[in-house]
């Protein structure tokens, strides 16, 4: 009962050193702000190592815009796997160029913003794409439709055309084989007339 007792105790102590120094921190200061918001990440370093910058700037760099946090000893073991000298590292690992508290929540406040706005950019993007994918569907079947259109009007007005063709070709036999001359019909050498262009009787 009495070990119990002192993890207890144990635990209050330590909840209120928390909630002190906590309630003792003092607010971040405009210096703080600008050194977290301008902070440089630990994917910069691995950029600029990567890209061939010289170690001496990115050095020089850490030093003047500080690192959010110590590396990680697997981190060191990839940026020396990477080609990072050992002054880089050490810069990288010199508690003066690691942010302070209040520094590092305006770096992760910036952070979040900055993915909130990839995150937000993405997200128009994407819109913009289905959009445009959406406005590029519906105009092929646009396409498609007035080309059905046009087609079935092409083959409506041959299909007019054929049916008067054979109404005139009926009509020509008709007038043909009609038993009136003259302007009625034609008249053959041979057939009987009324004197006013009219066949009375064909020619056998």
């Amino acid at each position: 009962m009495q070990s119990i007792s002192l993890i207890k105790m144990t635990l209050i102590a330590t909840a209120l050193i928390g909630a002190s120094a906590y309630l003792h921190r003092s607010p971040a200061t405009a210096e703080d702000l600008r050194i977290g918001r301008q902070a440089m990440p630990i994917s910069e370093v691995k950029l600029m190592l990567h890209g061939g910058s010289s170690q001496d700037s990115i050095t020089d760099e850490v030093k003047r815009r500080h690192i959010p946090e110590k590396i990680s000893a697997a981190t060191e073991i990839e940026l020396t796997e990477s080609g990072a000298k050992p002054v880089l590292i050490a810069a990288l690992k010199d508690g003066n160029n690691i942010l302070t508290e209040n520094q590092k929540n305006a770096f992760d406040k910036r952070m979040e913003l900055a993915n909130a706005t990839r995150q937000g950019l993405a997200a128009m993007q994407s819109s913009a794409a289905s959009a445009q994918a959406n406005a590029e569907s519906q105009e092929r079947q646009r396409q498609a439709s007035l080309q059905q259109e046009n087609l079935r009007n092409i083959e409506r007005r041959q299909q007019e055309q054929a049916a008067k063709d054979r109404e005139m070709a009926q009509s020509h036999s008709r007038l043909e084989n009609h038993n009136i001359g003259g302007v009625y019909g034609i008249i053959r050498r041979g057939d009987v007339t009324d004197g006013y262009g009219h066949v009375i009787k064909r020619r056998p």
